[in-house]
C-alpha cells in the first residue's frame, strides 16, 4: 500500500505541474520560445567558455590550437546574442516557413485559373490556394502568430491533461481506500471466526 500512495503522490505531483505549465504558456507563449533560446544560448557560452580554458590550458602548443580562440569567441556571441534576442530563430523559422506559403499560394493560384480555362472545377483548387497565400502573408507579417497560437493550444492541452489526470488519480485513490476497507473487513471476520 506504501508503493501505492507513492505511486499516488507522484502522479499528482506530476499532474499540478502539467496545470501550472500549461497555465504558464497560455499567460505567456512567448515563454516557452524563450526558454528554449536561452538554453541554447547558454549552451553556446558554456562551450565557448571550455573553448577558452583549452587554449590556456594548453600552454606552449597554443599557436596550434589558435582555432580554440576563434570558436569561443563565435560559440560565445551566438549564446550573448540568442540570450538578448530570444525570438530570433522562431522568427527565422517562421518566416522562412510564411514566405514558402505565400509563394506556394501564389503559384497554386495561376495554377487554378489554368484550371478554370481548361473548364474544370477549379472553386476548391482556387479556396485552398487563396487559404495558403493568406497564412503564408499573415506569417510574414508577424512572424511568432503561429508559434504562440501552437504554444497556446499545447498549454489548453496540457491543462486538459493535468485536470484528467487528477481527476482519474482520486477516482483510482478511492476505490484502492474501498479494496483495503474490504480487505480489513475479510481479515476482522477471519479472526473473530478464528477466536471462537
Amino acid at each position: 500500500m506504501k508503493t501505492m500512495k507513492k505511486l499516488f503522490k507522484n502522479y499528482l505531483l506530476l499532474s499540478v505541474v502539467c496545470i501550472a505549465l500549461g497555465a504558464a504558456l497560455i499567460a505567456d507563449p512567448g515563454f516557452f520560445t524563450k526558454a528554449i533560446s536561452y538554453t541554447i544560448g547558454g549552451i553556446a557560452i558554456a562551450a565557448g567558455a571550455i573553448s577558452f580554458i583549452q587554449f590556456f590550458v594548453k600552454g606552449e602548443e597554443k599557436d596550434e590550437y589558435a582555432s580554440l580562440v576563434f570558436r569561443g569567441i563565435v560559440l560565445a556571441a551566438i549564446g550573448l546574442f540568442l540570450i538578448i534576442k530570444p525570438d530570433f530563430i522562431f522568427k527565422v523559422i517562421a518566416f522562412g516557413c510564411g514566405f514558402y506559403m505565400l509563394f506556394s499560394g501564389i503559384v497554386s493560384i495561376a495554377d487554378a485559373f489554368d484550371v478554370k480555362r481548361a473548364g474544370q472545377d477549379w472553386i476548391f483548387p482556387m479556396i485552398l490556394a487563396s487559404v495558403t497565400a493568406a497564412l503564408g502573408l499573415v506569417i510574414l507579417i508577424n512572424p511568432l502568430a503561429p508559434v504562440n497560437a501552437a504554444i497556446t493550444i499545447m498549454g489548453i492541452a496540457l491543462i486538459a491533461s493535468g485536470i484528467a489526470n487528477l481527476i482519474s488519480c482520486f477516482s483510482v485513490r478511492s476505490k484502492a481506500k474501498g479494496i483495503e476497507k474490504q480487505l480489513r473487513k475479510t481479515d476482522k471476520n477471519k479472526n473473530d471466526y478464528i477466536d471462537v
